[in-house]
């Protein structure tokens, strides 16, 4: 079994690279090989040499295969991780909104209690499921109501009270026995 030579990677020195110019065309002169008869070798004819260009060796095509090797496999993955890091930045920005503004729909029914009453109709709003949605500064966030719907619109008094991370409630103090409405949770000091 062979074993196989290491290079080192050397520090990345730029090689800025010449092409061999001459002054006019490059011929050939055709010669026989001395010592074996019928054989012939081309053997390039004199020229002015204008540039010389740079020589082509093992070492110089090694240290740019090495240079590609590097950026290829080093630089990609630091520009894979880059991406990786923007996508998650991205991703906590979108749940950050999410946090900051939600929105649904709910109704309360019910007969609502007499003239000196303390329990009123209500309903449970949840927070729709996920981690994503979780309110982390309860109960500090803010939620509007609109009324959508009421069998008695002049007699819809809502309230919103028992704001947990999950969810809160929505009473309805005044006298109407159905009263749809849409919510939005807008929730600016979410950090």
């Amino acid at each position: 079994m062979s074993e196989e030579v290491k290079r080192e990677v050397q520090t990345w020195d730029p090689v800025e690279w010449l092409d061999r110019i001459i002054n006019g065309e490059q011929t050939y002169t055709l010669q026989e090989v001395p010592e074996n008869s019928g054989h012939y070798k081309l053997v390039p004819d004199n020229v002015e040499i204008i540039q010389k260009g740079t020589p082509l060796s093992q070492s110089r095509l090694n240290r740019m295969t090495d240079g590609i090797s590097f950026s290829h496999n080093v630089i990609g993955a630091i520009a894979t991780e880059a991406l990786r890091q923007a996508g998650l930045a991205h991703k906590n920005r979108q749940v950050d909104f999410e946090k900051r503004f939600l929105q649904g729909e709910a109704t309360i029914t019910g007969t609502p209690g007499g003239y000196f009453s303390t329990t009123y109709p209500f309903v449970l709003v949840p927070i729709p499921a996920g981690t994503e949605h979780t309110q982390t500064n309860t109960p500090h966030y803010d939620v509007t109501l609109c009324v959508t719907a009421a069998d008695d619109i002049g007699k819809v008094n809502l309230e919103v009270y028992d704001k947990a991370s999950n969810g809160f409630k929505v009473r309805n103090l005044g006298s109407a026995k159905s009263v749809s409405f849409t919510w939005t949770i807008i929730n600016t000091n979410i950090q």
